[in-house]
């Protein structure tokens, strides 16, 4: 393994010593991307956020991070910056932070850049953290809710250290079959999952199946909450085309979407074959189910 420069040889945390090095121009880039519903990105860029201009703010973040790098981080030096430059472009799925820091000295100033990056983007609109959403969890149910609380906390903790969401099931919730249709059950094991990949639908999805147990039911409630956060840009396109119960489609609901939001009339679909499609699905259950009956069971 290669040698760590900030440990000394008895394995101490050490400052690395660079008087013997050339004082040369240095540059690096940072880029983070961070992703949100549409409708935020929409209200950044029309300027109708009410805490005010949210790319200004985090912009200024960024700067005032790079400047404080040796504050944040153990063991960084303290550098006489010659320039910070932190730009943020809206995106259709979120901001792209890209940030530049130069200086002339015996160091480089990667991390100057890493940290205005990462500090610019945490203030531009972002992710749920765990404790935002258990603050807001604890005040909307009050003393009602202490079980509830208890067991989204354990998925957050859950989520942040790495845990898989099939060992959470296994683990703390003490299920081999997958997630079971208990309440106490399905949210949090959908809560572990989201924390995750709040803004990928597919990942999100995938992992959720592979919980197991009644994934109709917690992948359904997490796709709901990633899908109204992405819109349908979120959701893959080869799962968009697929996506059919007949009269029912994709497009149909992207209509209906739009004729509620514009007040309009629902777009027309053959709903009085219903029953002759009910009828057929219903024929299929009951073979399935009386065949069940029969050897091999």
């Amino acid at each position: 393994m290669a040698k760590l420069t900030h440990l000394d040889r008895s394995g101490r945390a050490r400052m690395v010593d660079v008087g013997a090095k050339a004082v040369s121009a240095r540059r690096a880039v940072a880029e983070a991307r961070v992703r949100t519903r549409p409708e935020v990105i929409r209200l950044i860029a029309e300027g109708g956020v009410p805490k005010g201009d949210v790319l200004a703010v985090a912009r200024l973040a960024g700067i005032q991070a790079a400047k404080r790098t040796h504050e944040l981080i153990p063991l960084c030096h303290p550098l006489l910056l010659d320039q910070v430059s932190v730009e943020l472009a809206l995106e259709q799925a979120g901001v792209l932070v890209r940030a530049e820091v130069r200086c002339t000295g015996r160091t480089g100033v990667e991390m100057e850049a890493l940290v205005a990056a990462s500090l610019a983007a945490r203030k531009a609109p972002a992710r749920v953290t765990p404790e935002e959403y258990l603050a807001a969890l604890d005040s909307a149910l009050g003393g009602d809710g202490a079980e509830m609380t208890a067991l989204a906390r354990r998925a957050a903790e859950s989520a942040v250290s790495g845990e898989s969401p099939s060992d959470f099931v296994a683990k703390t919730l003490k299920s081999s079959r997958g997630v079971s249709g208990y309440m106490y059950h399905t949210m949090p094991a959908v809560l572990q999952v989201w924390f995750n990949w709040q803004h990928d639908y597919e990942s999100a999805l995938t992992e959720m199946v592979r919980c197991g147990g009644h994934t109709d039911t917690t992948a359904a409630i997490l796709g709901g909450i990633i899908g109204a956060g992405s819109g349908p840009e979120g959701i893959p396109e080869r799962w968009r085309e697929r996506l059919l119960d007949w009269p029912w489609n994709f497009r149909y609901f992207a209509d209906l979407a739009a004729a509620a939001a514009s007040g309009g009339k629902a777009p027309w679909r053959p709903f009085f074959l219903l029953p002759l499609r009910n009828l057929f699905f219903a024929a299929v259950v009951l073979f399935h189910g009386f065949r069940r009956l029969l050897p091999p069971f």
